[in-house]
């Protein structure tokens, strides 16, 4: 279960730190990409504290987002991804090999640096997904399928 959380209850962090997340398929991409932005702080422990990252590169070959692709969201951070769904950094990634899309993916961070230092968090995602999981307009759907 997801809980929509206030990014002003996390805090704002200290310096801009990048949670990174991959599988057998991209990790070492994702590597390359931390080593070509040795001035960007990027880690991949094997648990994300939200509060400690205000940025996800999530690259994967999964079918399906991952929890910390959906808790980055809801908290109101950015996210970098080649999954297209709402107010996220859409990366397409396609037929062209995954290393073509290298500098694409450091852009985008780099654009979620800038943001950070304006201090402008991903409100429009946070305020979409608290919407989207509402617990009384999830109610009222169900009420409406049951009762038509």
């Amino acid at each position: 279960l997801l809980l929509p959380m206030k990014s002003d209850v996390l805090g704002r962090e200290k310096e801009f730190k990048v949670f990174f997340e991959g599988d057998s398929g991209t990790i070492e991409f994702l590597d390359s990409i931390k080593k070509a932005m040795p001035d960007i702080k990027m880690e991949s422990p094997d648990i994300c504290l939200l509060k400690d990252y205000n940025c996800l590169l999530a690259i994967t070959s999964s079918e399906s987002p991952s929890e910390n692709l959906k808790r980055f969201l809801l908290a109101g951070k950015q996210v970098v991804t080649n999954y297209k769904i709402p107010y996220a950094n859409f990366i397409a990634i396609d037929g062209k090999g995954i290393s073509t899309y290298k500098g694409k993916i450091i852009d985008e961070i780099r654009h979620c640096y800038r943001l950070w230092e304006r201090k402008k968090t991903n409100k429009e995602a946070q305020e979409y997904y608290i919407n989207l999981l509402n617990p009384q307009k999830y109610k009222s759907e169900v009420q409406k399928l049951l009762n038509p």
